[in-house]
């Protein structure tokens, strides 16, 4: 049987005949001219490999065609390959972490006498240069500074009877105080109190025993009673973090501004751990027993943690 085959085929080309087994279509040889006709051959079986014989003037030749399945496993080698790969550094990073060298606790290294007026000092705040204290003074609480290298305390005049400082502006523009009247007041009213001079700001409505400043400068979070806040500078949008069995304080930001780091004083076990949460509220983690110190959220902890609330 003869036909031309349907759109798509080269002009002049025509199936000269087929049947079950073998197909025959006639081309011209470029090289000489003549007219060759070859064959190829199909596999009788269905789905096995199929043999091709291709026949012509110079005789005929048979090779093996891959089978669908041999092909899919060819081209998925590298994608295997790449698998495996990425596995083994998933691995290597886990491993390398899990085995990581031990950081040996942090020590004082040296220390130098600053001030020799035999006064109680406490608030401890510097912009580098000079530093920021508070002093007892004829029965008070007297904000004064002095220079980190040597030299005698000045006071810092301010409105109120007795200060607390609780933090210095990342911009070092500004002191976070508080203001009390006796020592009874457990919550403070919060001020921001320009220096080297100026008058002090109060902080909107906010009360607080405890309290630091965003490294942007742009939010402080605050603890009252026994719940973490967070409040623009301004005194605005005030909202609460979470809310701890106990006393939080000394909060105390990561560097890039997205996480607090916090002491809880848990009076009923007579108890200090470490807490972590995102300044989204997200409970991030609780440490184990630690020291009075602030700890920044980056800082590694010394003690094991403690993963569950």
């Amino acid at each position: 049987m003869g036909f031309y085959p349907g759109q798509g085929g080269k002009p002049g080309h025509r199936f000269f005949g087929m049947d079950r087994s073998r197909v025959f279509v006639p081309w011209r040889d470029s090289d000489s001219g003549r007219s060759v006709i070859s064959g190829i051959e199909l596999a009788a079986a269905v789905g096995s490999p199929a043999t091709v014989t291709q026949t012509s003037a110079s005789g005929s030749q048979s090779m093996l065609a891959p089978s669908k399945e041999t092909a899919i496993r060819t081209s998925m080698r590298p994608l295997k390959w790449g698998i495996a790969a990425s596995a083994v550094l998933v691995l290597a990073g886990a491993l390398a972490w899990v085995f990581r060298p031990a950081l040996p606790p942090p020590r004082v290294a040296g220390s130098s006498q600053i001030t020799s007026d035999q006064l109680p000092k406490g608030n401890f705040f510097t912009d580098g240069s000079r530093l920021y204290l508070t002093e007892t003074i004829a029965g008070h609480f007297a904000l004064t500074q002095v220079s980190t290298e040597d030299g005698e305390t000045s006071q810092i005049p301010t409105p109120f009877p007795n200060v607390a400082v609780f933090d210095i502006a990342p911009n070092h523009s500004e002191l976070l105080v508080g203001s009390f009247v006796t020592g009874t007041q457990t919550e403070l009213p919060l001020w921001l109190l320009p220096i080297p001079s100026g008058s002090p700001r109060r902080l909107g409505d906010v009360n607080a025993h405890d309290a630091a400043w965003s490294p942007d400068g742009r939010q402080i979070a605050y603890a009252n009673e026994s719940s973490l806040y967070l409040v623009k500078t301004d005194g605005s949008d005030a909202r609460k973090l979470t809310t701890v069995i106990g006393v939080p304080f000394k909060p105390l930001f990561s560097s890039d501004g997205n996480r607090l780091r916090f002491t809880v004083n848990d009076t009923k076990t007579a108890s200090l751990s470490l807490w972590e949460v995102a300044v989204d509220g997200t409970f991030l983690g609780k440490y184990g027993r630690v020291g009075m110190a602030r700890s920044r959220p980056e800082a590694p902890c010394y003690r094991s943690r403690i993963l569950s609330h």
